[in-house]
């Protein structure tokens, strides 16, 4: 499964060159996003419909999001916290991250695809 991050879904939805090149590269795999995604959309004032399917922040996503959270911290290479809960949605849920952020790289234990 793969999960598009706000930055990829934001630029598939304007419609811009960056987006028509994101949505290539994924092609037919199943996509989806997270309930940050969600959120991050909505404090932008996105109100397009998108029909993905939303995988929620529970609980297995909050201590795989904690750990990463402290590794980040101890190792001084902290990411801002939407990224942390994103990626712990992602790996509680054995999921690919397709984004163009490459903070996310940072992330141990994520699998992630920086798209350009």
């Amino acid at each position: 499964m793969i999960v598009i991050d706000t930055s990829v879904l934001i630029e598939i939805l304007k419609r811009t060159q960056q987006g028509i090149r994101a949505a290539e590269a994924l092609g037919d795999e199943p996509l989806s996003m997270t309930a940050i995604t969600v959120h991050e959309l909505l404090v932008g004032k996105a109100d397009t419909k998108i029909d993905l399917a939303i995988l929620d922040y529970d609980a297995r996503a909050a201590k795989h999001s904690a750990a990463i959270e402290r590794t980040l911290r101890d190792k001084g290479r902290m990411v801002n916290k939407a990224d942390i809960l994103i990626a712990g949605v992602c790996i509680a849920n054995d999921a690919t991250l397709a984004t163009f952020d490459h903070d996310f790289t940072k992330i141990p234990g994520l699998d992630v695809k920086v798209l350009t």
